[in-house]
Parts: C-alpha cells; sequence; structure tokens
C-alpha cells in the first residue's frame, strides 16, 4: 500500500514519507524472499533467497533507525532540513546489511530447516549479522523516541490552541514506533537465544510465535509509520482507479508538529505602507458619490 501510494501520488514523495516508502520496500522485499522455496540441493537458488532475506530484512531495521534519528534532529534541535543526511542514510541502511551479508557467504549459507540462510551449526553468526544489529536499533529507537516524546510532551502541556487535539494524536501513534520491532522480534530473540543454548532441544512455541509475530512486521510499519491522515486521503482516489488529486503532503507524523509550532511563531508581518494611501483614495471616492448638498435659502 505505502509503495503504490508513493509511486502513484506525487504530492506524496516528500522526503520524509520517502523513509517510510523504503522501509515498505525493503519489507516487501524482504517478504518475497522469505516465500521462496529453493530445493535443497540447488545451490544458486538457495544462495540467492539467502541474500534476499539477509540483505532486506536487515535494511527494514536500520532504516527504522534513520526515521528515528530524522524525527529527533527535527523536534529536538528543530533542524527541519532533514533532507541532508539522505547520503548517510542510504549508506548506512544499505551498505551495513550488504557488508554482513557478503562475510558468510564462504559456505555458511545453505538449506537448513525449511529455509535457506544461515546455517545451524553457525548460529553466532545469525547473532552477528542480524540479531545483534536488531537488539542495538531497538535500543537506539527507544533512547531516541523517549526524547522526543519528553520534548512533545512539554509542549503540549502549555498548549491550548485547537491543534492540541490533532497534535496528542500524533503523541500517542508516535509512541507505537520504537514498539514495533520490539513486539514483532522479541520472541524471535528468545527462540534464537534458545537454539544457541540448547540446540538440540528447539522450542516449538517459541518458533511458532518467532515465525508469527516476525511476519508482522512490514504490516505493522505500514499501519503505524505510513498510514497518517494525508495518506488516508489518498486510499480511495488510488484503490478507486482515479486519478489522484492534489492535497496534503504527507510528512512523518514528529516534523508535522514541527513544521507547525515553526509556522505559529512566525511575526506577522507588518501592514503595508499604502494602506493609508489606499483608506484616503476609499474616503475620496465615497466623496464623489456623495451628491453636493444644495445650500438653503436662509444660507444665501
Amino acid at each position: 500500500t505505502i509503495v503504490l501510494c508513493y509511486i502513484r501520488c506525487r504530492e506524496l514523495r516528500k522526503f520524509a514519507f520517502k523513509l517510510v516508502f523504503l522501509v515498505s520496500l525493503s519489507d516487501f522485499i524482504g517478504c518475497l524472499g522469505e516465500f521462496m522455496s529453493p530445493p535443497e540441493d540447488q545451490c544458486g537458488p538457495c544462495l540467492f533467497q539467502s541474500f534476499i532475506t539477509s540483505i532486506f530484512n536487515l535494511s527494514s531495521v536500520l532504516w527504522t533507525a534513520c526515521i528515528g534519528h530524522c524525527l529527533y534532529r527535527a523536534v529536538r534541535h528543530h533542524d527541519l532540513d532533514v533532507e541532508k543526511y539522505e547520503i548517510r542514510y542510504h549508506i548506512f541502511a544499505w551498505g551495513v546489511p550488504l557488508f554482513l551479508a557478503l562475510i558468510p557467504a564462504n559456505g555458511m549459507y545453505g538449506y537448513d530447516n525449511g529455509v535457506c540462510w544461515i546455517l545451524e551449526r553457525y548460529a553466532w553468526m545469525r547473532f552477528i549479522q542480524f540479531y545483534i544489529p536488531l537488539i542495538l536499533v531497538i535500543i537506539y529507537n527507544g533512547i531516541v523516541y523517549y526524547r522526543v516524546l519528553s520534548s512533545l510532551r512539554a509542549v503540549l502541556r502549555t498548549d491550548d490552541s485547537s491543534q492540541r487535539d490533532r497534535d496528542m494524536e500524533t503523541f500517542w501513534r508516535m509512541g507505537l514506533y520504537p514498539m514495533i520491532l520490539l513486539f514483532c522480534w522479541f520472541f524471535g530473540i528468545i527462540n534464537r537465544i534458545q537454539n544457541s543454548a540448547d540446540p538440540d532441544h528447539p522450542s516449538y512455541a517459541l518458533y511458532m510465535l518467532h515465525r508469527s509475530l516476525s511476519s508482522m512486521t512490514g504490516l505493522l510499519n505500514c499501519l503505524v509509520y505510513g498510514m497518517n491522515r494525508s495518506v488516508r486521503e489518498k486510499l480511495p482516489e488510488i484503490f478507486c482507479c482515479r486519478s489522484p488529486q492534489s492535497g496534503g503532503e504527507a510528512e512523518l507524523d514528529g516534523i508535522q508538529m514541527s513544521q507547525a509550532r515553526s509556522e505559529s511563531k512566525k511575526p506577522s508581518e507588518p501592514c503595508a505602507p499604502q494602506d493609508d494611501a489606499n483608506e484616503d483614495e476609499e474616503a475620496s471616492s465615497e466623496a464623489a458619490r456623495t451628491p453636493a448638498r444644495v445650500p438653503a435659502s436662509d444660507e444665501v
């Protein structure tokens, strides 16, 4: 849905929403890799699936850290020119997964437990390639969003404007951002730790929770990051095959709030110097339209 909205609606192609698009794109390609089922005796397709899942699953996680940094700069430091970080974000979110995916390419990938990835006997490599970066991003997002939400809470406490209700909705939505990775991957992390500690006795319940919740990552990223008001207004036009009309521009919720606050604090423009002249012209035209009074006989 997010990918389709970004492609179809030009007015949604703001930089912050582009980050959400890249998260969704990584989730989409990563899911395609998960759905592949190459035969275990074919090395080429199995290696291809291993690369796809390794790169794009981790890339999706790292793009959420980029979104957290973007919101942190906008809200805490009032830096609305976050587009200057785009090249760094791409190097980080694509370069790190690519580098980590190349490390186990020398014989560590293979068919194991119905999927092509790092073999079970190289469990330590699974942590290096995916689970340790995942844990670090969960911690980073938690710290960043705690600071962002603390700043927003302080602003909302002193706000009595009509914007308060909409800002409160944004505030609670942003509170869900750091919870997505924790919710989707908590049991996956526990399952991998249990597999490493006792590989001969895997837990079926942990494995099912791992696979079920981790597969919801793309859906929850779409609902929480992408389904803001601007995107929801575009959905009927996109799915009803109508040409999208111009409308609001999609931004991340925190950036929308920062922009609204900045605009509200701008001083009003001074009155133009020709205002007095305009008033004189209006008075003169009014006098011209009023008929002259005829003097009475006793005044002659």
